[in-house]
């Protein structure tokens, strides 16, 4: 237990996650595929250059808007039953009382010793969650809030995930989901089928904004260091397929001519306008391209160097699991930790990766898109 427990020591940022009821998850597919579809009309009737822009734009943006709106529709309950006396049951019941203080209707943890005292505490509650954290009996037929709801039933490691925003890597080695997931994660074909159209709509949105101000950028980097203003290289896809991914050049030509080594903070290899072109991650946008053509997403985790990815699978339990999703040019590991140029910090990354893999969602992307935003508008890049 106490191997377990001490990924939890830490320190990380925590951000919080609403993971989806179905319901929700089918009305938030049809606010993004609906305006989608219908950025997607603009463009087949030909509207003048200037006006298409304003519509492909309108049209995102209210894809966000809506999706979000519907996901903040549910009001949340407002106590949570813990279940169990353990360690685990200390952390968590500590966890959501400190988050909870910092809301104005903050929840409240009810403690209770058996699953049969649950049953009585949960009948009197509005419950969403009864969370077994401990040596728990059998469960009872049913679980009924007062308001004849049925509260999810979630694991202690489930809901520590959850509170941290990762699955530390001693929890993923015994992880159920993510041992039986095989090498690509199984989706529903409306979340697949929204996503690409959401990452179509995006990719040529984005490509027609930036696409006037391709040459200023091609001359600031040329007039800056001699050398190519693309760069391509070799990463690691869905499924462990590797394919080229392309960026601008934000690095010296020679930085590489004693092979791949890793990129540090304040990397000195680094050019002036690269370092303002990572802060801002302007030098991402020809990964456009790869969104496209279907290589990655928008959201997902960010591809690694095939050199990379076999000292990482060798040195971090899990790894691999990443490769279950397609890789995106913005992921919660990006959002929500600092910059790593080592296996050391990787292992952090990795959890957060392991995070999106497991609990992938409408809700969850939005999230990523949002923070994403933040990073780029408060230059807050690597």
């Amino acid at each position: 237990m106490m191997t377990s427990h001490a990924a939890l020591d830490r320190p990380v940022e925590v951000g919080p996650v609403v993971v989806s009821s179905p319901r929700r998850q089918e009305l938030m597919r049809l606010a993004l595929v609906i305006p989608t579809l219908l950025a997607a009309a603009a463009i087949a009737v030909s509207l003048d250059g200037a006006l298409m822009l304003v519509a492909i734009v309108v049209v995102i943006a209210f894809a966000i808007v809506g999706a979000w709106v519907v996901q903040q529709g549910t009001v949340a309950a407002d106590s949570v039953v813990l279940v169990g006396r353990s360690p685990m049951a200390l952390v968590i019941a500590s966890s959501l009382e400190i988050r909870g203080g910092r809301r104005q209707r903050p929840t409240q943890v009810v403690r209770a010793q058996s699953m049969t005292e649950a049953a009585d505490l949960v009948r009197a509650l509005r419950c969403d969650e009864v969370i077994l954290a401990g040596a728990i009996d059998a469960e009872p037929a049913s679980l009924v809030d007062a308001r004849s709801r049925r509260p999810a039933i979630r694991s202690g490691s489930e809901k520590i995930e959850d509170l941290l925003g990762r699955v530390p890597l001693e929890f993923a080695a015994q992880d159920r989901f993510l041992d039986g997931m095989g090498s690509v994660r199984s989706f529903d074909r409306g979340y697949l089928i929204a996503k690409r159209a959401l990452d179509l709509a995006f990719g040529f949105g984005l490509a027609l904004v930036i696409l006037p101000v391709l040459p200023l950028i091609a001359l600031a980097i040329k007039l800056d260091s001699a050398g190519p203003v693309l760069y391509s290289q070799q990463r690691v896809g869905l499924g462990g397929r590797v394919f080229r991914i392309y960026k601008f050049r934000t690095m010296r030509q020679d930085a590489e001519r004693n092979g791949a080594v890793w990129a540090v903070e304040r990397d000195p290899r680094v050019t002036r306008i690269g370092r303002y072109m990572r802060l801002t991650r302007i030098d991402e946008l020809p990964q456009l391209w790869n969104v496209l053509k279907g290589d990655m997403s928008f959201v997902g985790p960010r591809p690694e160097r095939p050199e990379f990815t076999v000292q990482l699978a060798e040195a971090l339990i899990g790894y691999d699991k990443r490769h279950a999703v397609k890789p995106g040019l913005t992921g919660w590991a990006q959002v929500c930790y600092r910059y790593t140029s080592s296996i050391k910090d990787t292992r952090s990354k990795v959890e957060y990766d392991l995070f999106y893999v497991k609990h992938a969602s409408f809700g969850l992307d939005l999230t990523i898109l949002r923070r994403t935003v933040g990073v780029v508008i408060g230059m807050r890049g690597r």
